[in-house]
């Protein structure tokens, strides 16, 4: 194996570690365990980032539980010879079993509280052309608290959800429908999309040029904490944007005749977006009219902003889902381009083991009035 080809194995096992890969993804490869292990106690147990920012206790123990049980495993390398497991590494194994999980009161048992709230951090390349790329950061970060649970407390805003993927390596792809314009996100949740859109801007500010503003809109306040607290961890590029606003949006106001004028003068006076941006958020019928309704009122035409496009990354679960969509988008005169084919079927957020099958399932769209 190559020292190209190793290295390249070594970060996926970075990757996944960092992303909370399934154990029964890791690869090793036809490396060394001496190589493995230097690299993991270098890499893993003594980063500052990975002690700031850690994965779960209850992932970390399985983590390095499968680790141990390579590393113990038979080896044909040469420099294998005189092998032995760390220290470092059965300290780091012990220290996590003994410790109890947050959140999991003294009389339950480990593994019988709920799933612990945990840091996840997803690698990505910033575009080669950008202005402000450093030259020794070959990957950015997008860190993130984030849920284990698919639904905590009543949302299912807690995680990082597959079309969110898709739609930020689509703006990594095409920075340019980003970069110093004013965007609206519809469904924020914890921020994974707004992390890389603000960092994006950050990337490619020239001095004198406009920033751009960025608006982080949901209707839970616990989600939109989180999502606030993860763009303005520092470890994410998305901390030096200075015109990054959370807001609450809920879009069954958009149908409330007494509460439509205040989500009126919100969208098209305080926001007044060039570019509104979604992803994943038809994940129940029920929410069509009300986010269609709400879409509807901020594409209207207003001669005092720039026109304003609309990009929705959407799995559409169901034919009835889909047809109840396109159905209500042409009873609200909205025009909806099917742009799929110009979406990425992989993306640079995930490790290479990560199955890819789901992203099929994620339809872009872009969104306009008739006229």
């Amino acid at each position: 194996m190559t020292s190209s080809t190793t290295k390249d194995h070594l970060f996926e096992l970075t990757r996944q570690y960092a992303s909370l890969s399934a154990q029964n993804t890791l690869i090793y490869g036809n490396i060394s365990h001496t190589t493995i292990q230097d690299f993991l106690i270098k890499n893993i147990i003594s980063s500052d980032h990975f002690s700031q920012y850690p994965p779960s206790t209850q992932y970390q123990k399985s983590f390095w539980k499968r680790v141990i049980v390579h590393l113990e495993s038979s080896s044909n390398e040469d420099e294998d010879a005189e092998f032995e497991l760390s220290p470092d590494i059965y300290e780091r194994y012990l220290s996590l079993i003994t410790s109890r999980p947050s959140g999991v009161k003294p009389s339950l048992s480990v593994g019988e509280g709920p799933p612990e709230k945990s840091f996840i951090t997803y690698f990505w390349k910033p575009p080669v052309n950008s202005p402000n790329r450093g030259v020794n950061e070959p990957y950015l970060k997008a860190t993130l608290l984030e849920s284990r649970a698919m639904i905590e407390m009543g949302t299912t805003g807690l995680n990082t959800w597959t079309a969110s993927f898709v739609l930020a390596q689509y703006f990594v792809d095409h920075p340019d429908l980003v970069v110093g314009r004013d965007v609206l996100e519809f469904g924020s949740g914890i921020g994974f999309t707004a992390i890389v859109l603000s960092s994006l801007q950050v990337l490619w500010h020239r001095p004198h040029s406009r920033l751009g503003k960025l608006w982080f809109t949901d209707v839970e306040e616990t989600v939109l904490t989180t999502c606030q607290s993860n763009i303005a961890l520092p470890c994410n590029l998305s901390s030096l944007h200075t015109g990054v606003k959370v807001q609450t949006l809920d879009w069954f106001a958009s149908l409330d005749e007494e509460r439509k004028p205040s989500v009126a003068k919100l969208l098209k006076e305080d926001i007044a977006p060039h570019v509104i941006i979604g992803a994943d958020i038809v994940y129940d019928p029920l929410l069509i009219r009300p986010l269609l309704a709400t879409l509807q009122m901020a594409l209207e035409p207003d001669p005092r902003n720039s026109p304003i496009c609309a990009l929705f990354a959407l799995t559409l679960r169901t034919q009835r889902t889909k047809s109840e969509f396109f159905r209500t988008a042409k009873d609200m005169n909205l025009i909806v381009d099917d742009i799929s084919k110009e979406a990425p079927r992989s993306v640079a957020f995930l490790s290479g083991t990560t199955p890819h099958r789901d992203f099929q399932d994620v339809n872009l769209f872009r969104f306009s009035m008739m006229t």
